[in-house]
């Protein structure tokens, strides 16, 4: 039985995947398994995963028809035999002590979950602007305290600080042990499409986990190129992510001290979220249909929130756009909201030059 099993799906990416799997099998730890899920590629991915197949025994390949990311990842969970489990995308990168430095921690602390920070690279189509952010243990762990170990209790009453850490976004600056996967059946849902997936499951994770490790460090390289990405896209099913995750985040909330504020705050960064997908260009709905959606999110949906009103101000206190986008949107003033996003984002670019 390896130590660690890495679970990487792959879809069309003939031209990335090879990278991605050579910083996996360039590893200064050995004992590992590499699962590649070719799901169903109409190029030569499938062709690269098996000729690194034949020259290494620890590349199992597994090619199936296209069912979508989480369908991928769940075969993979299924193939796994490690005591830790890892994921990586095809089109990203391990620097070379990701699984070392982090199964080390994982077996001193019986971790049920490490967590590490990642680089993001960000470039944009028909722009040579490239933005860089690290991401993962923020405000948790620093360069004089790069181990902070978090038992039972502990984990979800820091769950605010957590959250902030950018620990409960993406899958890819982790370790999972795979026991808490299997005893708790958890496994990614498929009925998401678009992007999103991936904190469903850290929410569910985090319920059941009794022992979280954070470890400062980069391990792990996330390339995010605007103009291929499906995230960057209008698509239908992307608008229910949001709501699904919010009902999972809303068992962990009920249960915190701060959790009125933090509740309508993230109502509110969710709602934000929704709105910009429905104002990309490509989105085809009507005034009159984006306006009816939009009473049903404030009236019906799990962003309801009859009493924000008595947290606006500590929510400004946070967040000024956040605050005053709050006041707007449970108003049901939504052409306020969207003159505010535009505004923003606006001011996004000429920050940035893009």
């Amino acid at each position: 039985m390896p130590k660690v099993s890495v679970i990487m799906p792959v879809y069309n990416s003939e031209k990335y995947v090879g990278n991605a799997i050579k910083s996996i099998l360039k590893q200064s730890y050995e004992d590992f398994e590499l699962i590649l899920i070719d799901d169903g590629s109409t190029d030569k991915s499938g062709e690269v995963c098996e000729k690194y197949a034949i020259k290494d025994d620890r590349v199992k390949v597994i090619h199936q028809e296209n069912q979508g990311l989480c369908a991928a990842r769940n075969c993979g969970l299924d193939k796994a035999t490690g005591i830790y489990i890892c994921f990586v995308d095809n089109d990203d990168y391990c620097y070379p002590d990701y699984i070392k430095d982090n199964i080390e921690l994982a077996l001193k602390y019986d971790a049920d979950v490490v967590r590490f920070d990642r680089l993001r690279i960000q470039t944009f189509e028909n722009s040579s602007k490239i933005m860089k952010d690290i991401s993962g243990t923020r405000g948790i762990v620093d360069e004089k305290n790069p181990v902070k170990v978090m038992k039972d209790q502990e984990i979800l009453k820091n769950y605010t600080k957590i959250k902030r850490s950018g620990a409960m976004y993406g899958i890819w600056n982790a370790m999972f042990k795979r026991n808490l996967i299997e005893e708790n059946q958890l496994r990614f849902c498929t009925k998401i499409k678009y992007g999103g997936e991936d904190g469903l499951l850290n929410l569910q994770v985090i319920q059941y986990a009794k022992c979280y490790v954070f470890h400062k460090g980069v391990y792990y390289r996330y390339e995010r190129r605007y103009g291929n990405s499906t995230s960057t896209k209008f698509h239908e099913n992307r608008l229910s992510t949001p709501l699904y995750l919010l009902k999972e985040e809303k068992k962990i909330v009920q249960k915190l001290s701060d959790g009125e504020v933090f509740w309508l705050y993230n109502q509110t960064d969710n709602a934000i979220g929704i709105m910009q997908i429905l104002l990309q260009k490509n989105c085809d709905w009507s005034i009159a249909k984006k306006n009816h959606y939009l009473n049903y999110l404030v009236e019906e949906s799990v962003l309801k929130n009859d009493n924000f009103k008595y947290y606006l101000k500590d929510v400004y206190k946070q967040n000024a756009m956040i605050g005053i986008f709050a006041s707007f949107f449970y108003r049901k003033k939504f052409k306020m909201c969207c003159t505010l996003i535009k505004a923003y984002e606006a001011f996004d670019k000429i920050k940035n030059k893009r």
